[in-house]
């Protein structure tokens, strides 16, 4: 299936290396405190009425620089997936033991990948997404019961590796999205059966270059952002995809966004919002009327963005390898009022799918938190 340009409003989506680190990064220049609407977010007083919603109740260690997580759905255990191509390690993190270790697929690279490991559903199934590896391995998939490896989904075709990966909430299908070279065939939308990890059906949104994916909480769509470069000229959007139809059925313009933005996307429980992060901006969208309601520019690499599955919260957190971070800041789930902020260099975030508990890496160190 061919994706016509002419129906779709404009993106951006940035190399995923300028992503991080971005030269010559300065502190936030504005925070929301209450309202709504782009001004306000950009020049409310920073904080005000700011109060503690989250406490650290657990520090792990780990040897790498960790670029992915994501809670088990049971929340008992944490994995880990480490840059380029170090091993994954499954932490039962209340414990502060690592109980496997996982071993990528060789010459797997995990990057700047915007989802780079999801548990299924159910729990028994984990998912690595990450770049062309030898054999063509582009995902790798292990049974959580047994810890063997189930099958590697492999994409012979070249021109691209795993930008993002998702499971939809009934466990059914697995969601691949990359930014595939335009002189190599294939798919950039992958959708795969995951009784059998073969391709169901995809689309070729060429040159509409995919980097992220959020599923929506009903499982019936799928928000895409990354970039068209028709010309050489870069545009942003976010697009959403209808998975009976197999078809993009709106588009959301991302006018606010810095050039070199990529982002990461979240969708809001009730299924009303997004939430995208990217470099120079973050912006939450109304999904129906594509309208922003919230958002600022920044001057820092807001790298990953994630609302609580209540609702209650939305949580940002960056790095920019340069030491001015913002850290994990945590909003209501309108972003209209800032109310923690928690500093450092982070380089991942995760939130258990109870809502009670999120983490974020920084540079071999992994903290816990726990939300009110």
């Amino acid at each position: 299936m061919k994706i016509k340009l002419n129906d779709l409003p404009i993106f951006s989506h940035t190399a995923k290396a300028l992503f991080v680190f971005v030269a010559l990064q300065l502190p936030v220049i504005g925070y929301c405190d209450s309202g709504s609407g782009w001004e306000n977010n950009l020049f409310g007083s920073k904080g005000k009425n700011m109060k503690e919603v989250a406490k650290e109740i657990k520090t792990l260690n780990d040897d790498k620089a960790i670029l992915g997580m994501d809670f088990s759905p049971d929340g008992k255990y944490l994995v880990a997936a480490g840059e380029n191509g170090a091993d994954i390690h499954v932490w039962d993190w209340q414990s502060g033991h690592i109980v496997h270790t996982l071993v990528k697929a060789r010459g797997a690279y995990t990057g700047l990948t915007a989802e780079p490991i999801r548990y299924s559903p159910d729990g028994h199934l984990l998912a690595a997404c990450h770049s062309l590896a030898l054999g063509d391995v582009v995902i790798r998939i292990w049974n959580t019961d047994t810890w063997e490896i189930v099958h590697d989904i492999t994409d012979p075709q070249g021109g691209g590796g795993c930008d993002s990966i998702g499971f939809t909430p009934d466990g059914k299908s697995l969601i691949r999205v990359l930014g595939r070279l335009p002189n190599f065939p294939g798919d950039t939308f992958i959708n795969y059966a995951t009784d059998t990890w073969q391709p169901v059906w995809g689309m070729r949104t060429l040159p509409f270059q995919l980097g992220a994916l959020a599923i929506s909480p009903d499982g019936k769509f799928v928000a895409i952002g990354g970039m068209v470069i028709p010309g050489g000229q870069n545009y942003r959007q976010i697009a959403i995809v209808d998975l009976a139809k197999r078809a993009i059925i709106r588009t959301i313009p991302v006018t606010k966004m810095n050039e070199l933005s990529v982002g990461r996307l979240s969708w809001s429980p009730d299924g009303a919002h997004i939430a995208m992060a990217g470099e120079g901006a973050v912006a939450v969208f109304d999904v129906h009327s594509g309208k922003q309601v919230a958002g600022e520019s920044l001057e820092s690499a807001v790298m990953f963005v994630r609302y609580t599955p209540d609702g209650k919260y939305l949580l940002e957190s960056d790095m920019d390898g340069l030491g001015n971070g913002l850290g994990v800041r945590i909003w209501d789930g309108q972003r209209r009022g800032l109310l923690q902020e928690i500093p450092g260099e982070l380089s991942s975030l995760a939130v258990s799918r109870d809502g009670r508990y999120f983490s974020f890496s920084s540079f071999g160190k992994i903290s816990v938190w726990q939300l009110k």
